[in-house]
Protein backbone atom coordinates (compact mmCIF):
# COMPACT_ATOMS: atom_id res chain seq x y z
CA UNK A 1 0.00 0.00 0.00
CA UNK A 2 1.06 3.39 -0.76
CA UNK A 3 2.19 6.41 2.10
CA UNK A 4 -0.41 8.08 0.78
CA UNK A 5 -3.06 5.92 1.53
CA UNK A 6 -1.52 5.35 5.19
CA UNK A 7 -4.26 6.08 7.95
CA UNK A 8 -7.26 6.75 5.24
CA UNK A 9 -10.59 4.79 5.01
CA UNK A 10 -12.84 4.29 2.39
CA UNK A 11 -15.24 6.86 1.88
CA UNK A 12 -17.99 4.41 1.65
CA UNK A 13 -17.78 1.43 3.89
CA UNK A 14 -14.67 2.67 6.08
CA UNK A 15 -12.20 0.02 5.59
CA UNK A 16 -8.88 1.11 4.84
CA UNK A 17 -8.36 3.30 1.50
CA UNK A 18 -6.38 1.41 -1.00
CA UNK A 19 -7.46 3.26 -4.16
CA UNK A 20 -8.93 6.47 -5.07
CA UNK A 21 -11.34 6.40 -7.99
CA UNK A 22 -14.43 8.82 -9.08
CA UNK A 23 -12.74 11.19 -6.79
CA UNK A 24 -12.93 9.05 -4.03
CA UNK A 25 -11.12 7.03 -2.09
CA UNK A 26 -11.63 3.50 -1.93
CA UNK A 27 -10.54 -0.17 -0.50
CA UNK A 28 -10.55 -3.45 -2.63
CA UNK A 29 -14.70 -3.67 -2.51
CA UNK A 30 -15.78 -4.27 -5.73
CA UNK A 31 -19.04 -3.28 -4.22
CA UNK A 32 -17.84 0.15 -3.38
CA UNK A 33 -16.00 0.69 -6.47
CA UNK A 34 -19.54 -0.07 -8.05
CA UNK A 35 -21.03 2.46 -5.75
CA UNK A 36 -18.23 5.38 -6.24
CA UNK A 37 -19.07 4.78 -10.23
CA UNK A 38 -22.67 5.01 -10.40
CA UNK A 39 -22.49 8.84 -8.10
CA UNK A 40 -19.47 9.73 -10.13
CA UNK A 41 -19.01 12.88 -7.65
CA UNK A 42 -16.19 14.37 -9.39
CA UNK A 43 -17.54 14.57 -13.05
CA UNK A 44 -17.84 17.79 -14.65
CA UNK A 45 -16.80 19.93 -11.45
CA UNK A 46 -13.29 21.26 -12.79
CA UNK A 47 -14.73 21.45 -16.45
CA UNK A 48 -15.86 24.54 -17.87
CA UNK A 49 -19.37 24.90 -19.33
CA UNK A 50 -18.90 25.96 -23.66
CA UNK A 51 -19.20 29.22 -24.69
CA UNK A 52 -20.83 29.87 -28.04
CA UNK A 53 -19.66 27.78 -30.91
CA UNK A 54 -16.64 27.70 -33.42
CA UNK A 55 -17.31 27.80 -37.07
CA UNK A 56 -15.18 25.59 -39.21
CA UNK A 57 -13.44 28.48 -40.35
CA UNK A 58 -12.10 29.43 -37.22
CA UNK A 59 -11.02 25.70 -36.89
CA UNK A 60 -8.96 25.49 -39.91
CA UNK A 61 -8.12 29.22 -40.80
CA UNK A 62 -9.92 31.77 -43.37
CA UNK A 63 -8.95 31.33 -46.95
CA UNK A 64 -8.30 34.06 -48.67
Amino acid sequence: MSDFFRGKKCEICGKPATRGHFGRLLCDSDRCLCEARETRECIGKTMKKPEGTIGLDELVGKKK
